[in-house]
C-alpha cells in the first residue's frame, strides 16, 4: 500500500507537503521539479525524507539490475542485491545546487 493512504501518517505527510512518486519517471520527473521549485521558492528547510519500499527480488529484476550496472560501467552487486534507483534523488540534488548557485 502507498504510504499516503495510511491513516493519520499519510494525512500528515500530505498536509505537510510531502512529494509522492509513482515510479514512472516520465511523470515523476516533472512532478519532482515542480515540488522542488515550490519548496525553494517558499524557503523551506533542506530536508528530504525517503521511504524506500523495496522491490521484490526475482531473477528478471536481478538481470535488469545487473544489465543497468554494466551499461553504466559499474560493478554488479552480489547475491540478491539489486542496484538502487537514484534518478529522483539526483534530480533533487541538481535542482538544489542550481537554486544555491542562483542565490549566490
Amino acid at each position: 500500500a502507498e504510504i499516503r493512504v495510511v491513516p493519520v501518517f499519510g494525512w500528515g505527510c500530505k498536509l505537510n507537503g510531502f512529494a509522492y512518486v509513482r515510479r514512472q519517471w516520465s511523470v515523476d520527473a516533472a512532478r519532482l521539479k515542480r515540488w522542488m521549485a515550490a519548496q525553494i521558492s517558499r524557503g523551506a528547510p533542506g530536508w528530504v525524507v525517503i521511504f524506500p519500499e523495496g522491490t521484490r527480488f526475482t531473477d528478471a529484476n536481478k538481470k535488469r539490475s545487473d544489465a543497468s550496472a554494466v551499461k553504466d560501467g559499474l560493478q554488479t552487486l552480489p547475491g540478491e542485491i539489486l542496484r538502487p534507483r537514484t534518478k529522483g534523488l539526483a534530480l533533487m540534488l541538481d535542482e538544489s545546487r542550481a537554486a544555491a548557485a542562483a542565490a549566490a
